[in-house]
């Protein structure tokens, strides 16, 4: 995984990383220092988000708290 970070830093390329720990950012973080934007509730990090272009009203609804990681992977997915 590190490789490939650095592949895409150096290459300029978006990258939507997904199910990554702490432990795991920590070190990509270490070898590519404040690069990526990291979110530890969904455990998803990207570089260089394109952004979408579409501008439809969007809701990512949860059953209870428990369901916040998953929603919030959702969120940051459909917002790179």
């Amino acid at each position: 995984m590190k490789t490939i970070c650095e592949k895409v830093v150096k290459e300029a390329r978006p990258m939507l990383f997904t199910r990554l720990s702490i432990e795991q950012f920590e070190i990509l973080d270490d070898s590519q220092p404040a690069v990526l934007d990291y979110d530890a509730v969904s455990g998803t990090a990207f570089h260089l988000s394109s952004g979408s272009d579409y501008k439809v009203p969007i809701a990512v609804v949860t059953g209870g708290s428990s369901d916040l990681p998953v929603a919030r992977e959702a969120s940051r997915t459909l917002a790179f």
